[in-house]
């Protein structure tokens, strides 16, 4: 273009994308094919391991929504083998801190009061549960949670270790 003719504003492309696709772009994965200078695609395990996290630490509904539908695309994607080996990081990785539940522990012996029972509870329970509950929040979440617990239901004999997950899921839909 000449230099004596104006030039557009140009909206930069990061504010163009989506607050999801900056994140992406943020740990190198390729949100689109017009960027080619951006890394090649995480497996989707690390995608949905990466989208878990960042779910349990987002604040905001709207964004926690996005995040927990752009993470059940990922798990729809997954074979059962895929989505077995999330649900291991699901039970291993989201637990409740080992120190935090032992300091609750003591204090509930040692005054056996209801505040001390609640704070014993709230100690107990592993993250996974708040994570199990905002990925419900997405449209259609119900139907993936089923499809992933009736994998947990048929590898459960096989896989003991994902009981816990198999409780969480069971408690979502009955609490």
């Amino acid at each position: 273009m000449p230099a004596d003719q104006p030039t557009e504003a140009k909206t930069p492309v990061a504010a163009t994308r989506s607050w999801i696709e900056r994140l992406w772009a943020t740990i190198g994965y390729n949100v689109s094919p017009a960027e080619p200078g951006l890394a090649t695609k995480p497996l989707q395990f690390h995608r949905a391991r990466i989208l878990a996290e960042a779910l349990l630490s987002e604040r905001g509904e709207a964004s926690g929504a996005a995040i927990a539908a752009e993470l059940h695309a990922v798990l729809a994607a997954m074979d059962v083998g895929e989505r077995l080996g999330f649900a291991r990081f699901l039970s291993s990785a989201f637990v409740p801190d080992p120190v935090k539940l032992k300091a609750a522990a003591e204090a509930y012996l040692a005054d056996p009061s209801p505040a001390q029972a609640s704070r014993l509870a709230g100690a107990a329970e592993p993250p996974r549960q708040e994570l199990l509950r905002r990925m419900n929040m997405a449209p259609g979440a119900t139907a993936a949670l089923v499809a992933l617990r009736t994998d947990l239901l048929t590898a459960l004999q096989d896989n003991p270790d994902l009981k816990p997950l198999d409780n969480d899921l069971k408690h979502l839909f009955v609490s």
